[in-house]
C-alpha cells in the first residue's frame, strides 16, 4: 500500500496537481499505521515540499537591478561631501583621483566576485573565515561593525541637519545659510535635538529596522540612487546661475583668493597634506564590499563576463555622479567653499529645488540606517553561529531598541562627533576593502606567495591601507587642533 501511494505521489508531482491531493494521500498512509507507511511519510512530505519549492523558485535580480544595488553600496553622503576636493587639489587632478579610486574598487570587487563563484558564500565574514581563519575574521568583524555603527550615527545627524535646512526655508527664516540657522536658533538646543531624533527613531526608524529580510530592503537602493541622481541634476542645472553670481560679485582679478583652483596642485601639499586626504576620499567613497556578496547571490545568470560588466557599469556611474557633483558643486561656490553641497548659500528666497533635494535626502538617510542596521545585526548574529533569519521577534526588538537608543542619544548630544566618526570609518574601511581581498587571493590563487602576481596584489592593498591610515591620522589632528 505504501509503495502504491508513494507511486501516486510521484505521479501527482509529475502532473503538477494540487498540493492538497498529495497531502491527502500522505494522511491516508499515516492513518493506516503501518510501519512501512510511517517510514515513507517523511520521504513523501519532503517530496511535496520539494515540488512546492520547484513551483516557486527564488526570483533572481536582473543586471539592471543589481547595478542599482551596487551603485547604492558606494553612493551616499560621500557624494555630498566632495565639493571641497577640487579646491584642495585642483580641478585637473580631481578626475584623476576619481578614476583611480574607481579602478581600485573594481579590482577588489573582482577578487571577491571570483571567491564567491568558488565558494558560493554570500557573507563576507564567513568567506573570510573559510579562507583566512578565525583570527583575521575577528578583526574583520570588529572593523566592519565599527564602520557600520559610525554610519548609523552619521546618518542620524544628517537627518536632523536636513530638517533644520528645510525649516529654515519653508519656515520663513531669513538665514542665507542653513549652517547659520543650525547654530544660531532654537534648532541648536539639546532638548530640540533629543525630541526630534527620538521622535523620528521611534515612529519611523525602529519599525523599519525590525525587517530582517534583505530582499525587502531592495527599495532602499532605489530610493538612494534616485535621490543621488536628483541631487546630481540639481547641482548640474543650478551651476550656471551660481557661477554667474560668482563672476559678477566675488571674482576679483587682483585677488588670488577669489580665483578658481584649476591647476594649483601644490595647494594640497601643505603640512595638512590635503592632497592625500582627497586622494583617500575617492578611494573609499566607492566601497560597499560588505554588501557585494549578497547582491551577487541574487544576480541572474552570474557569469564572469556578466559580473565584470556589473562592476564596470556600477562604478562608472558612481564616478560620473561624483565628478559632476565635485566640479559643479565647487564651481558654484569657489570662494566660500562648503563641506557638503546642500549647505551652500541660497540664491533664491526659497530655493524650492534644493529644498526638495533635502526632503528626498531624508528617506535616503533613513534607508541607509535601515540597511546598515541590518548589516550590523547579521554580522553579529552570524559570527556567533546563529541564523539571522531565525532570530526571535523579542530578541530582534531588544537588539534594535538598544542599538537605536544609544546611537540616537550620542548623535543628539554630540553632533560634532561626525568628523571623528568619518575618520575612524576611514581607518576601518580600508581593511575589508583593500587588504582582505588580496590576502584571500594569496591563499586561494594556487600560486607561490612570492609569485609576482601575488606580490603586486599585496603591495597594492598595503599601499591603499597606508594612504587611508595617514589620511585618517591627519584628519584627526586637524579636528583636534580646530577644537582647541
Amino acid at each position: 500500500m505504501a509503495e502504491e501511494k508513494k507511486g501516486d505521489i510521484l505521479v501527482i508531482n509529475k502532473n503538477d496537481n494540487e498540493e492538497n491531493s498529495a497531502r491527502r494521500v500522505i494522511e491516508d498512509s499515516q492513518r493506516e499505521g503501518q510501519s512501512s507507511g510511517d517510514v515513507n511519510t517523511e520521504n513523501q512530505t519532503a517530496t511535496v515540499i520539494q515540488s512546492e519549492t520547484e513551483e516557486h523558485p527564488h526570483k533572481k535580480d536582473t543586471l539592471f537591478k543589481t547595478i542599482t544595488n551596487i551603485m547604492f553600496l558606494g553612493l551616499g553622503t560621500s557624494a555630498l561631501a566632495i565639493v571641497k576636493v577640487p579646491y584642495n587639489i585642483s580641478i585637473i587632478m580631481t578626475p584623476v583621483c576619481i578614476v583611480l579610486g574607481g579602478i581600485a574598487n573594481i579590482w577588489s570587487y573582482h577578487i571577491l566576485g571570483d571567491l564567491y563563484e568558488t565558494y558560493k558564500i554570500n557573507n563576507y565574514e564567513h568567506l573570510c573565515q573559510k579562507v583566512c581563519g578565525k583570527g583575521m575574521t575577528l578583526f574583520l568583524v570588529i572593523t566592519l561593525n565599527i564602520y557600520t555603527v559610525g554610519l548609523l550615527l552619521i546618518h542620524q545627524v544628517l537627518i536632523f541637519r536636513l530638517l533644520g535646512g528645510i525649516i529654515n526655508v519653508i519656515g520663513g527664516y531669513d538665514y542665507e545659510s542653513m549652517l547659520t540657522f543650525l547654530s544660531d536658533t532654537y534648532w541648536s538646543e539639546i532638548w530640540v535635538k533629543l525630541c526630534v531624533n527620538f521622535g523620528i527613531g521611534i515612529i519611523i526608524i525602529f519599525p523599519l529596522c525590525l525587517i530582517t529580510d534583505m530582499k525587502k530592503l531592495n527599495v532602499s537602493s532605489t530610493i538612494g540612487v534616485f535621490t543621488t541622481l536628483f541631487i546630481f541634476l540639481v547641482v548640474l542645472v543650478q551651476f550656471p546661475f551660481y557661477f554667474i553670481e560668482y563672476l559678477e560679485k566675488e571674482y576679483k582679478a587682483d585677488d588670488e583668493s577669489t580665483h578658481i583652483n584649476i591647476y594649483h596642485v601644490e595647494r594640497g601639499f601643505t603640512k595638512q597634506l590635503q592632497f592625500l586626504q582627497a586622494f583617500a576620499l575617492f578611494f573609499f567613497c566607492f566601497t560597499g564590499h560588505n554588501g557585494l556578496l549578497p547582491a551577487l547571490e541574487h544576480l541572474e545568470n552570474p557569469t564572469p563576463a556578466r559580473r565584470a560588466k556589473l562592476y564596470n557599469i556600477a562604478i562608472a556611474m558612481d564616478m560620473l555622479i561624483y565628478l559632476v557633483i565635485a566640479l559643479c558643486g565647487y564651481l558654484s561656490v569657489p570662494v566660500q567653499v562648503v563641506d557638503i553641497v546642500f549647505e551652500r548659500k541660497r540664491l533664491w528666497p526659497k530655493d524650492i529645488v534644493m529644498t526638495i533635494a533635502r526632503i528626498l535626502l531624508i528617506p535616503m538617510a533613513i534607508s541607509k540606517i535601515q540597511v546598515n542596521h541590518n548589516i550590523w545585526r547579521i554580522s553579529l548574529v552570524s559570527y556567533i553561529g546563529q541564523d539571522h533569519t531565525k532570530i526571535s521577534l523579542k530578541f530582534n526588538m531588544l537588539f534594535t531598541g538598544i542599538t537605536l537608543f544609544l546611537t540616537t542619544l550620542v548623535s543628539s548630544l554630540y553632533q560634532n562627533i561626525v568628523g571623528y566618526i568619518s575618520l575612524i570609518g576611514c581607518f576601518c574601511v580600508v581593511f575589508p576593502a583593500f587588504l582582505i581581498p588580496p590576502i584571500m587571493y594569496m591563499y586561494t590563487c594556487g600560486l607561490p606567495k612570492t609569485h609576482w602576481k601575488v606580490v603586486i596584489q599585496i603591495i597594492l592593498g598595503a599601499v591603499l591601507c597606508i594612504i587611508g591610515y595617514i589620511s585618517g591620522i591627519l584628519g584627526l589632528i586637524d579636528i583636534i587642533n580646530g577644537d582647541k
